[in-house]
């Protein structure tokens, strides 16, 4: 687990933290999204705040996010759950929510995630998605499956996930990984909230809408490999970012 500030936590405050790698196409998107979807939150009397952690990127990233309204705060080192515990470390809310940089979200999904932190036994989670290129069968069917396992194991997708200020102060992402850092927070999580006799949470409905980018900048090939190293060379993969090229090669 990294060292993380501690820091106090604003009662009745929502801090959104955006980690991203040159982000300038799809982020005003995003945060476009976020701003129309807080007043689910403002109108409940919460107060919102959103950050954007540049995680040393080479295009306008940074100068985007503040275009948007967002605070920046930078990251030199090129990994996500660096940045993800970067922007966290000057984050005031109670609640504390990542959304990764090419995902939307929306008001009745806000609304949704406003319900479930509203019970009490629940100290964070995630939600299902679907990716914003429409119905194609491989697509559909990767959304199906990982929806379908994130609801029955609680698994979180790091690309909407909510914890508590206080729990993520004693957890924070792990720093020896590439990626999954987003699966070893979730089961770190569920594992602080079983000690304590609480639960975390999975919003099936509505779905985050996230970027298939992916799809189409790499080759089908160059997809099954990854995820064939991810799967069976796990530890030599998730800590070597030249293995995870998807994710650290800058294209966008």
């Amino acid at each position: 687990m990294p060292s993380l500030p501690a820091t106090d936590s604003i009662p009745g405050t929502l801090s959104i933290v955006i980690p991203a790698y040159n982000e300038e196409k799809l982020l005003p998107s995003t945060l476009e999204s976020v701003r129309g979807a807080i007043p689910a939150f403002e109108e409940q009397g919460w107060r919102c705040e959103v950050i954007v952690c540049d995680n040393n990127s080479t295009d306008r990233t940074g100068e985007v996010a503040r275009e948007g309204g967002a605070k920046v705060i930078f990251e030199e080192k090129n990994q996500i759950a660096r940045a993800r515990n970067r922007g966290a470390s000057i984050a005031q809310g109670e609640w504390l929510l990542f959304l990764d940089a090419d995902s939307r979200v929306s008001r009745e999904l806000l609304a949704a995630l406003f319900r479930t932190i509203s019970d009490e036994r629940v100290i964070g989670g995630s939600c299902c998605f679907e990716f914003s290129g429409g119905p194609r069968s491989l697509i559909h069917r990767t959304c199906f499956i990982w929806n379908l396992i994130s609801r029955l194991t609680r698994w979180t997708a790091g690309s909407f996930t909510f914890c508590r200020h206080d729990a993520f102060s004693e957890i924070g992402f792990c720093e020896e990984v590439y990626v999954s850092e987003d699966y070893l927070f979730g089961k770190a999580m569920k594992k602080w909230a079983r000690h304590r006799g609480k639960t975390t949470r999975i919003i099936k409905e509505p779905r985050l809408l996230t970027s298939d980018r992916k799809i189409h900048l790499y080759s089908s090939m160059m997809l099954i490999s990854t995820l064939f190293r991810l799967v069976f060379l796990t530890n030599r993969t998730v800590r070597d970012p030249k293995r995870c090229a998807p994710w650290y090669d800058g294209k966008r």
